[in-house]
């Protein structure tokens, strides 16, 4: 993995004085920048090693416990922190409150954070020691996580990262933790955490993974119907397609194309949502600026356009608030109720679960697309395989019989009611297969989707 790598990140140098040959001979590299942070005698130290033709570092900054970099890469501004974080609690404290003011203070750009954070979130990262005593630092180092809005990609590999000398205790206190377009813009599956040598610590990667996994998956918005055009849009889009054949292929295809309609439906139109979002809070404040101009009888014209901007403001806060309650799938909440920092925390968690890094297979960790699609095939083939041997028989069994009237009565064709009485007993978030179409949609759109369901 080190010839990919384009950056590095050494905690624990116990180096005071860093010169430059010295930093370089930790990556035997050609076209290598660094920036250092010195030990305090033989205590600490931070180096963090790049190649300069894979990033351009703008500048490096530092506190009490971290050091970290601004760069550019791909047209896009990043903020690299390396963590060394003390052992005391109130160290600990300190250190995350300041990551948290320069993350806030710098949103400029994204943020990435790993290192060795002396702290772990729950029970099960930490063997061999107590968790009694170390039960606030869990709770306090899982806010940091969900104050940064900064994701805890799945691991791959071992599962701690810190091994006592004499194997008693292991912990996972290492980690990246970076933000949700750092995971979609560079294709992140995972970290993978290797073996180590003569430190107790063990390596980890941030693995990238460019390679197509295939198509995304579906899933209708439903506050897509919030847009006033958008029920015509669907309307017009479905009565357009031709499709003949069984009504079966012929449901099955309509939803196929119209999946493709609305993809670019939500790209052109409900793409815009956070641009909309901001637009609206920018029209707000020069609404605000214009009427401080004004003298006592304030300008009417100024009064409605700052009003229409506060109300497309929060209808378009709605809609996106709406997305993200969707998007986490939380059922126990009613439907109104607004916590986006709840939901953001929920989506991340599911977009960490649903993450594919690298696999132990037999043959030992995969970590390419084909081979991981392989070894899923395989696993999943060889549980379906028919095993030589007896199989169960029937025979001699007597079942009761039903009769010819009610034979008829379950062979009979659905009857509309009867179909859209069942649709109409299901939740709208609901989706009944894994088209992504949800109830919400049938129920709105039944009017011109009816016949096409009933002849299925």
């Amino acid at each position: 993995m080190k010839n990919k790598t384009d950056i590095f990140l050494i905690q624990e140098t116990k180096i005071s004085n860093l010169q430059e040959f010295v930093a370089l001979s930790f990556w035997c590299n050609k076209g290598i920048g660094f920036s250092f942070s010195n030990s305090v005698r033989r205590s600490g130290g931070l180096l963090i090693l790049w190649k300069e033709e894979s990033l351009e570092v703008i500048s490096s900054f530092r506190g009490e416990g971290f050091l970290g970099v601004k760069f550019m890469k791909n047209n896009n501004l990043y903020y690299l922190v390396n963590i060394y974080s003390s052992c005391d609690l109130v160290k600990k404290r300190l250190l995350w409150s300041s990551l948290l003011e320069l993350k806030e203070k710098f949103n400029d750009g994204d943020w990435i954070m790993g290192g060795d954070f002396n702290a772990v979130k729950e029970r099960g990262e930490r063997k061999g020691r107590s968790m009694a005593s170390n039960y606030n630092n869990s709770l306090e180092f899982s806010a940091f996580i969900e104050d940064s809005r900064l994701v805890d990609i799945p691991c791959k590999g071992k599962k701690f990262t810190w091994y006592s000398g004499d194997g008693k205790s292991m912990s996972r206190i290492d980690r990246f933790l970076v933000v949700d377009k750092v995971v979609r813009d560079w294709g992140v599956v995972g970290q993978f955490v290797g073996n180590r040598d003569v430190s107790d610590h063990c390596p980890i990667w941030l693995e990238i993974d460019n390679n197509n996994w295939g198509p995304k998956p579906f899933f209708f918005n439903n506050d897509w119907f919030s847009f006033d055009t958008f029920f015509p849009f669907v309307e017009r889009e479905s009565k357009g397609f031709r499709v003949e054949d069984r009504g079966d292929f012929v449901l099955k295809e309509k939803l196929r194309l119209l999946k493709d309609r609305l993809r670019w439906w939500n790209k052109e139109v409900f793409g815009r949502m956070d641009l909309d979002v901001e637009e609206g809070v920018r029209d707000i404040n020069i609404g605000d600026d214009r009427l401080e101009l004004e003298a006592e009888d304030l300008n009417i014209d100024i009064l409605k356009e700052r009003k229409e901007a506060t109300s497309r403001f929060w209808t378009n806060l709605r809609i996106k608030e709406n997305m993200l309650a969707q998007k986490s799938r939380i059922k126990w909440l009613k439907e109104g109720d607004s916590n986006s920092g709840f939901f953001h925390k929920v989506v991340r968690e599911k977009r960490r679960r649903n993450h594919i890094g690298p696999i132990n297979s037999p043959t030992g960790y995969l970590s390419s697309v084909m081979d991981i699609k392989e070894e899923v095939v395989h696993h999943f083939s060889s549980k379906f395989k028919v095993v030589d041997g007896v199989s169960p028989s029937l025979d001699g069994i007597l079942f009761d019989k039903i009769s010819v009237d009610e034979k008829g009565w379950l062979e009979r064709s659905f009857q509309e009611d009867e179909v859209k009485e069942a649709i109409d007993g299901c939740g709208v978030s609901k989706s009944p297969g894994p088209d992504g179409f949800s109830f919400l949609f049938i129920k709105r759109c039944w009017s011109f989707l009816k016949e096409d369901f009933m002849r299925f």
